[in-house]
């Protein structure tokens, strides 16, 4: 969905999740990409480093978060992407244990610089990668059609009792017919 939407996820790996649920709509959540941080080359390290140590002023420090798991993980919030309940990712484990963040500090920082990275992605959406504000404003007018869908106007409920009894009726008048027939 997010290259018919304008946008390009750079993740062929099938990394794991951390999925966050949105503060702002129902039915949404944020996946931020999770990989391993002792992997990386010196060079992709000095650039999470790099991005990290900046101001926290400048959008470009919450572009990555290093988090402990069995190790330590680097959270990719720049490629944060929205997305909804019925989206398939497989739960992150480490010693059959699944990944779960209950430190609140280091909750509110995350959530914070995915704040930041969702807020650029909306202001200037050129610069997204992910094309995340669209990503999302797609899923929260497919979630509200689905709510709409949910809740049918008390004309539509009319509508369709109307329908089934006619459809009862016309079942009936057919078997009728057919018991008639064979007379």
């Amino acid at each position: 969905m997010v290259g018919d939407l304008s946008g390009n996820y750079p993740d062929y790996k099938s990394r794991p999740m951390l999925i966050i649920p949105d503060d702002g709509t129902e039915g949404i959540y944020w996946a931020i990409p999770l990989s391993s941080y002792e992997n990386r080359i010196d060079l992709q390290k000095r650039k999470i480093e790099g991005y990290m140590s900046k101001d926290e002023k400048n959008t470009q420090a919450s572009y990555y978060h290093l988090i402990q798991t069995n190790r330590i993980s680097v959270l990719n919030i720049s490629n944060a992407l929205p997305v909804t309940e019925g989206d398939q990712f497989r739960e992150y484990t480490f010693g059959r244990k699944l990944l779960v963040i209950s430190d609140a500090a280091e909750k509110y920082t995350i959530w914070k610089k995915l704040s930041t990275v969702i807020q650029r992605s909306r202001t200037h959406p050129e610069k997204s990668v992910t094309k995340a504000a669209v990503v999302y404003e797609y899923l929260k007018e497919e979630i509200a059609g689905r709510i709409e869908e949910k809740q049918p106007t008390v004309e539509e409920l009319v509508d369709q009792a109307k329908l089934r009894a006619a459809e009862k009726n016309e079942g009936r008048e057919r078997r009728t017919r057919a018991r008639n027939s064979k007379r």
